[in-house]
């Protein structure tokens, strides 16, 4: 673990193997075995036995190794410190931002409701928001206001989340509101974007500024803009579109109808 840690970040996942050879009345697993391990390795993000043999745990092991690969721990989250780490709480500032319609600094309930259905598809009743507010508001005093909702209570539930092992919820948050500034995408990488619009129905804001689109990535951006109802805002700054990109996105922008643009 400390060579690959020298080398290139990657996520582990530590699968015991042949469980139905162990002894039943051996004490110790590999649960209690690998928490020290894991307390000191970020990187590891669950242990699990199986048995292919006799098929125990195996669909769990997939299970378990895609969500580490899909939704990973370790980008958003400290485990050492138990806090989010800094780039997540960067972007996670810039989507409390994007929610808070009225700029008031928080998000009563019809912002909270907003982000929820964003999120979920789901709208939470009056009893429900209120029981968020005072989970926070237990926690982190500050986190509530006359308001609502503020971005210190954003940030701790979006945390509570990861810690309570619904990594996928803060990740689900995140992927609605791409960051992609000054990532070296080119124009296939604009293309594969445009075809993630073109299938999404949730991304509402997506940020490529300072990439290398040009006009073909902004000409594939339209076409995928035009299929697409769910984008609010979309930034390309920084990427030598020129005019012929401009008119490009500006057609799909119009077949799109009520996105914010900013070239």
């Amino acid at each position: 673990m400390p060579l690959q840690r020298k080398s290139v970040f990657i996520t582990v996942v530590v699968v015991g193997c042949k469980l139905d050879l162990r002894d039943q009345e051996q004490i110790a697993d590999l649960e209690q075995a690998m928490s020290p391990i894991m307390q000191q390795f970020g990187e590891i993000e669950t242990c699990i036995e199986c048995s292919a043999l006799r098929n125990i745990q195996v669909h769990e092991v997939f299970y378990y190794s895609q969500k580490a690969v899909v939704h990973p721990t370790a980008p958003l989250f400290d485990q050492e410190l138990q806090t989010l780490k800094p780039r997540g709480t960067r972007a996670l500032k810039r989507i409390f931002i994007l929610c808070d319609y009225d700029r008031d600094g928080a998000l009563n309930d019809a912002e909270l409701n907003d982000f929820q259905s964003d999120v979920s598809m789901l709208l939470l009743q009056p009893s429900e928001i209120d029981n968020v507010k005072n989970v926070v508001k237990e926690q982190v005093p500050e986190g509530v206001n006359y308001h609502g909702l503020t971005l210190a209570g954003f940030l701790f539930l979006n945390a509570l989340f990861v810690e309570r092992g619904k990594v996928e919820t803060a990740w689900t948050v995140l992927l609605q509101f791409l960051e992609l500034n000054n990532n070296l995408i080119d124009y296939s990488g604009f293309s594969g974007l445009a075809s993630a619009l073109l299938k999404s129905k949730t991304i509402n804001a997506m940020y490529l500024n300072g990439n290398y689109g040009g006009v073909l990535g902004a000409a594939a951006l339209a076409k995928g803009l035009e299929g697409n109802r769910s984008l609010r805002e979309l930034y390309v700054n920084g990427n030598s579109v020129g005019d012929e990109g401009v008119r490009a996105l500006v057609s799909g922008l119009v077949l799109h109808k009520g996105s914010e643009y900013e070239f």
